[in-house]
């Protein structure tokens, strides 16, 4: 009996070693652990189709974490990287995808590290060369499917920006940081002029930034068409320097929703100028020229703004930026605690904003609520007529409407 037993142990652990599951590698991951490959480019080079999956969590050594060429997945690729700061290459970008072959791709780290917040722990930074000017991340041209998640990315004070989207969908950012740049965090664009070519369909969660000159910038191309739309952020926390530019600012973006989103102005101060001078919005909404695409339909659901930078929203033909439409902001718990300022608009129609108090605000358009209008401080009740007829109050409190010229001491016929 004995001998039985110590023989199917034996033909087990035989088993198990045949399938790798002890003493070997799993023959479907490329290990960067100076003994398998010793870079990540040389791992990437190794991949074959139809897909590769690259663990690169077990080497801290230089060599491993010093990326000498551009990231490049040419098919679906996962790389997961270590607790360690990665450093780009000396030019080009650190990490491009460019490729729909490369559809599906992930770079997932450890966690993400913040200058501001030191107690986090060791995590997963992407820095760029301190002589490289380009944008750290590269992500665009019709790919879809990406995931970005845990990790930092460090424009090491000279990188322009620290991501670059341009006509991306159905992908996923979340866990992610963005230090140290010279322009914003992320830079939306799309550079075609076929229509439905922008970024979206997309997931921006739990997302910090600081010493960025601006968490997101969203331009729009002279089309018409939005470089940003029908994307979700949830849970945004930036500390930008508004004496360079806006926390956030939004030209060619539409039909986008926002949860939770904070910004803080790292410069300090206590004005802020809307349209000039030293210091800007938290947010703004504009357009660029008349023949360009403005902020549209976009829903704010949780602000929390630095207390003398509020929100600034240009509208359809205030500001510089010419005549191009900006319009139907919906802002749901404007934190009037923090936010000593209230939104700035033009004439923004079809917007308007609740406070945390609860007071619906309705900056210079309508609010309609069922078949009654508020229009700048006038109740309209729009079925009373093809052109709408001012309310009264009748005799029992309820509403009704003039049928007779309201006169100057405000009484009329009420019906």
């Amino acid at each position: 009996m004995e001998t039985t037993r110590m023989y199917s142990l034996g033909l087990l652990f035989a088993l198990m070693c045949s399938v790798g599951l002890v003493g070997q590698s799993n023959p479907g991951i490329l290990y960067v652990d100076g003994v398998h490959y010793s870079t990540i480019p040389a791992a990437l080079q190794a991949c074959s189709a139809p897909a590769c999956v690259i663990d690169a969590r077990g080497d801290g050594l230089a060599g491993a974490t010093t990326i000498g060429s551009i990231l490049q997945p040419s098919m679906p690729t996962v790389i997961y990287l270590g607790c360690y700061v990665y450093t780009g290459p000396a030019s080009g970008s650190l990490l491009q995808i460019s490729n729909v072959a490369a559809n599906g791709s992930a770079i997932i780290g450890c966690g993400m590290t913040s200058n501001d917040q030191p107690s986090g722990g060791l995590g997963t930074r992407l820095m760029a060369s301190s002589s490289n000017s380009s944008d750290v991340a590269d992500i665009g041209y019709g790919v879809q499917g990406i995931r970005i998640e845990n990790l930092t990315i460090d424009g090491n004070n000279i990188a322009k920006h620290a991501l670059t989207i341009e006509g991306i969908r159905n992908s996923v950012f979340s866990n992610l940081n963005f230090e140290n740049t010279v322009g914003v965090a992320i830079n939306a664009i799309v550079s075609t002029s076929a229509a439905d070519q922008g970024n979206q369909l997309n997931l921006f969660q739990h997302i910090r930034s600081y010493n960025v000159n601006g968490l997101l910038l969203a331009t729009s191309s002279t089309n018409k068409l939005s470089d940003f739309t029908h994307n979700t952020l949830v849970d945004i926390e930036s500390s930008v320097n508004q004496n360079i530019a806006p926390g956030m600012e939004l030209m060619g973006a539409d039909t986008n929703h926002l949860y939770d989103v904070t910004f803080f102005n790292q410069a300090g101060g206590t004005t802020c100028v809307m349209t000039s001078g030293t210091v800007f919005p938290s947010i703004q909404l504009d357009h660029v020229t008349a023949t360009q695409l403005g902020a549209l339909n976009n829903y704010f659901y949780g602000v929390h703004l630095d207390p003398y930078c509020p929100m600034w929203v240009q509208g359809t033909t205030s500001g510089t930026g010419g005549t191009g439409p900006s319009a139907g902001t919906q802002i749901y718990g404007y934190d009037r605690i923090e936010n000593q300022q209230p939104p700035t608009f033009g004439s923004d129609a079809g917007a308007f904003w609740i406070d945390s108090n609860g007071t619906i605000q309705t900056p210079g358009s309508a609010l309609f609520i069922n078949s009654v209008n508020i229009e700048n401080g006038t109740l309209i009740l729009p079925s009373a007529g093809s052109s709408g007829r001012a309310a009264c109050f009748k005799s029992d409190k309820s509403v009704g409407y003039c049928s007779s010229v309201v006169r100057s001491n405000g009484s009329c016929t009420c019906n």
